[in-house]
């Protein structure tokens, strides 16, 4: 009611006669005595680290090279990562006043009003591990549909991956599929073995008689699937119907669940399916039925990369004909392995703390997780294939040729003029951190090299990003 009563208060005075100045100084009061009442009644913590980075920042600016502009930039990037912050939204009025800009001031003192309820579980360290899981594949057509039950779904049966949610209170696995491919994955071997470990449903969709991109119709399905994690305060796993996991990536994935972390990205290959599939069902599967394989995380490394996709190859730095859609970037690391550098990387769990959000569009591709998880320490990104590791089933006939540029090498600049429009501040946090994908023990001092080549590319590139928006 109060702050009802404080939002009609604020509405009037906007609509008075006063001078720019006047109204400023009255809002900014009825802003700091709000922000006592939500400490007073909420229980609200800032986020101090969030706002003295800020102040320092701010201080470093305009002492040392005396440019508010730049400091007003700092603050506008801190309030993406903390828009529930009323002492950030004050401190940027602030600043806009002393550089005359009083109706810009006024709008951000009106946004910080317009604030969301703050939600208490924002600050929560429970372990999603009490909370459970639900994980859930959308697939549909006669490819996927197969790819899902004789490669995907026999992965997942590994002893190291969804078994180990057998025990596990509130867990769930759902599929999202056709009826006319319910009908086939019902009668599966490998389904009958899956719903024999974990509470298995199947949810039945129609298929749109009009014409609908792929991942628009994939954030469709998705959105009910994480309305029901919210209402039951669990995890989401997303698991995509053409992904072979390695085996024990999901005992791995409950001890970084059980460390508290709400999110975990991890890194992935795309492989030809033509040669791939025949490869791996001759080493791995381990009964007659063919219902299970099990590969450890090298061993899918290795046949992986020597069935890498066409697409992949296309994203190697200083390849010819880099991928004009360079949302990774690989470096060649001898015959061991990769390293990896990802703006966006698959979501395999997500738990957010704020649950009155949804996505747009993909979960990684939009700015949904920047949202939902304003705490970078929530984050857990895989750097180790030995940890987390799948690889994408796709045919050799699913090319990428319009995305790539015939005979011309990687450059600096495109890579930032396509981060600019498809990146967020998570992208850009994500792209930090080096994913090793090896096939061999991983000997850190034989990786130094290629870390640095790689750091020298990316470090280039956040530089002329960060630039040409401070213009």
């Amino acid at each position: 009611m109060r702050l009802l009563k404080i939002k009609e208060i604020i509405k009037k005075i906007i609509k008075k006669k006063l001078k720019p100045l006047q109204k400023f100084m009255i809002i900014w009061w009825t802003i700091s005595y709000l922000r006592k009442q939500i400490s007073a009644i909420r229980g609200y913590i800032p986020r101090e680290d969030v706002i003295a980075e800020a102040d320092k920042d701010l201080v470093k600016v305009i002492r040392e090279q005396n440019n508010q502009e730049k400091a007003v930039e700092k603050y506008k990037k801190a309030i993406v990562f903390r828009s529930d912050s009323l002492e950030l939204y004050s401190h940027l009025a602030n600043l806009l006043v002393k550089q005359g800009k009083l109706d810009e001031a006024i709008t951000y003192l009106e946004k910080g009003l317009c604030l969301r309820k703050f939600d208490n579980r924002m600050n929560s360290r429970e372990e999603v591990t009490d909370k459970g899981f639900h994980l859930a594949t959308l697939v549909w057509g006669n490819y996927f549909t197969d790819i899902f039950l004789n490669m995907a779904l026999p992965s997942l049966l590994a002893p190291g991956n969804i078994p180990v949610f057998q025990d596990r209170k509130n867990s769930v696995y759902k599929i999202y599929t056709t009826a006319k491919d319910a009908e086939v994955i019902i009668k599966s071997k490998s389904y009958q073995l899956l719903a024999g470990i974990i509470n298995t449903q199947i949810h039945t969709f129609e298929f749109p008689n009009y014409s609908l991109e792929q991942y628009k119709f994939l954030t469709i399905c998705q959105k009910p699937a994480l309305i029901e994690c919210y209402k039951q305060d669990c995890a989401f796993v997303y698991l995509t119907p053409d992904h072979l996991y390695a085996d024990g990536s999901f005992t791995n994935l409950l001890k970084i669940a059980a460390r508290g972390k709400r999110f975990v990205m991890q890194p992935h290959m795309e492989v030809i399916a033509e040669t791939f599939i025949p490869a791996i069902k001759k080493q791995f599967f381990s009964n007659p039925d063919r219902t299970i394989v099990s590969v450890p995380p090298r061993d899918l490394v290795k046949t992986a990369l020597a069935n890498l996709h066409p697409s992949e190859k296309s994203r190697f730095w200083k390849a010819k004909g880099f991928n004009r859609w360079p949302a990774y970037i690989y470096w060649q690391k001898d015959s061991e392995g990769l390293l990896k550098r990802c703006f966006h990387m698959h979501p395999l769990m997500i738990h957010p703390a704020k649950k009155n959000v949804l996505p747009i569009g993909t979960i990684d591709g939009s700015n949904y997780l920047d949202l939902v998880c304003p705490k970078v320490e929530d984050f857990y990104i895989v750097q180790d294939s030995d940890e987390i590791m799948s690889v994408g089933i796709t045919p050799l006939a699913h090319s990428t040729n319009n995305l790539i540029r015939q005979d011309a090498e990687s450059s600096v600049a495109e890579v930032v003029d396509w981060a600019k429009r498809e990146t967020s501040n998570c992208h850009r946090y994500f792209v930090q951190h080096k994913l090793k994908i090896h096939a061999e023990e991983l000997l850190e001092e034989r990786w130094k090299e290629v870390e640095a080549e790689s750091d020298a590319a990316i470090d280039k590139i956040n530089y002329m990003i960060d630039c040409q928006k401070g213009n």
